[in-house]
């Protein structure tokens, strides 16, 4: 019986240096894959190796807390006046 090893090229590339710079307790936007950027949203859990989704390692409260993204799709938010739940479009 062989085992088919996967070929190192298919796993995400997860940018851990990213992860680092977040921290339990932060304040932060989230964008998605079409530009739309939720928030603010506070870290409520980050974790180092994930079984499920290895991009994502970050928790959020927000309305699937259960749910981890990726640091690539968060921006740190200092010191936010925003309201909880706003959505705007990324001009960029």
């Amino acid at each position: 019986m062989s085992v088919n090893k996967q070929n190192s090229d298919s796993k995400p590339s997860i940018d851990i240096s990213k992860a680092h710079r977040f921290r339990k307790g932060d304040i932060v936007e989230f964008t998605n894959d079409y530009g739309l950027i939720f928030g603010p949203y506070k870290i409520t859990d980050i974790i180092k190796k994930p079984a499920f989704r290895p991009e994502c390692t970050i928790y959020l409260n927000d309305d699937s807390p259960w749910c981890p993204v990726s640091p690539n799709s968060l921006r740190k938010i200092p010191n936010s006046n925003q309201k909880p739940g706003f959505l705007r479009l990324n001009n960029n």
